[in-house]
């Protein structure tokens, strides 16, 4: 597995004894229960806080969030510094394949996706599991919302290289064996191949490069502690006859074997694979802006002017200032591009030789 990805990430709000942390147990229904926000994890000390934030500066977006042990990591990319949980609260949420908003926008159909580089020939997806949250809390999120009136289950979709839907999907949440959720759950299995799947279905199930699971409906928060997708390789079966020749019986075995022998226990994941380089920009296309990066501070007079779709790269935010006589553009690590119009730059570096000026914060990666 090499990416994940959530519609917003979460991040702990900063742990103000005042307003924040009222608002967040009124959320989450357990307000004014003697019930500490910390203690719900809703809340971070100040440091801690920036601790991670800047440690979303130091990876790609598609690092930050710790969903899966299958995710591939390197040593100097480190331990993932956000949780496997989708923003909902604005206190709470953090730009990711879509802007954070207000609290309905951020929790309607908010979904995890994750893409795969490379499947080992002859594996297919056969399930996926989730781990819950021992928490009477957030244990019940992945099946129904924390208002009544909210939405409930989920959505699995799957397609391949150039995300196009499979023509097999995974078994939907009605025909799983386990579709809400009791005290004490924390291992939740979503099937995906029949139990008497075909060649040709399981073949397809193998072409996967991207599984996306979206909690369907209003006010729906994803918030488990990991989720994994279990591949399996097909078995081949053949029938041998046994005459039984002292009661004249004949008995039809049914003989089980793996397709194409090989090491017992295998990942079915490669490292990622080398990518072919995007085609050159015609030269009189491609537009210059000055660029800081870090923690950026932008002035103070800035105002948004447009915003951008994120998920786009740097020199792509710069093409769309040019392109909409922007001033300037800041963007972060999920590459969401927000367009500037500064009326005054003359206290910016470089303001007599910039046409347009970016500001950067963490890795911008596509």
């Amino acid at each position: 597995m090499s990416s994940v990805y959530l519609s917003t990430f979460f991040l702990p709000a900063p742990s103000d004894p005042g307003s924040f942390s009222r608002a967040l147990l009124r959320q989450y229904g357990t307000w004014p229960d003697f019930v500490w926000s910390k203690d719900l994890k809703l809340v971070e000390s100040k440091a801690i806080r920036e601790e991670i934030l800047h440690a979303t500066t130091m990876q790609v977006w598609s690092k930050w969030a710790g969903c899966s042990n299958q995710q591939v990591t390197s040593k100097s990319s480190g331990t993932p510094p956000l949780p496997c949980r989708t923003g909902s609260s604005p206190s709470t949420c953090f730009d990711g394949a879509r802007r954070c908003g207000t609290l309905e926008e951020n929790s309607r159909d908010p979904y995890v996706e994750f893409v795969l580089d490379f499947v080992r020939s002859g594996y297919y997806l056969f399930a996926i599991e989730f781990t819950l949250p021992d928490s009477p809390v957030y244990g019940p999120l992945l099946f129904k919302s924390y208002y009544e009136t909210g939405g409930t289950g989920y959505t699995v979709t799957l397609t391949d290289d150039h995300r196009l839907p499979l023509s097999v999907e995974c078994l939907p949440l009605s025909e799983q064996n386990v579709v809400f959720w009791i005290e004490g759950l924390r291992s939740v299995q979503h099937r995906c191949a029949r139990v008497l799947a075909s060649d040709e279905e399981m073949e397809e199930l193998s072409r996967v490069r991207h599984v996306r699971i979206t909690l369907n409906g209003e006010h729906r928060q994803l918030w488990v502690d990991s989720v994994q997708l279990i591949f399996r390789r097909p078995i081949e079966v053949s029938y041998s006859i046994r005459v039984n020749l002292s009661s004249s019986q004949t008995e039809l075995i049914r003989v089980g074997r793996e397709a194409n022998p090989s090491p017992p226990i295998q990942s079915p994941y490669l490292p990622p694979q080398p990518k072919a380089p995007p085609d050159a920009p015609f030269l009189s296309d491609v537009k210059n802006c000055s660029t800081f990066f870090g923690r950026y501070d932008v002035p103070r007079e800035a105002t948004v002017l447009l915003h951008e779709p994120c998920g786009i790269t740097i020199q792509d935010c710069c093409q769309h200032a040019h392109e909409n006589d922007a001033d300037g553009f800041q963007i972060n690590g999920a590459g969401c591009c927000d367009l500037l119009v500064i009326e005054s730059m003359k206290n910016v570096a470089h303001e007599q030789n910039s046409v347009n000026l970016g500001w950067v914060v963490g890795h911008v990666v596509v």
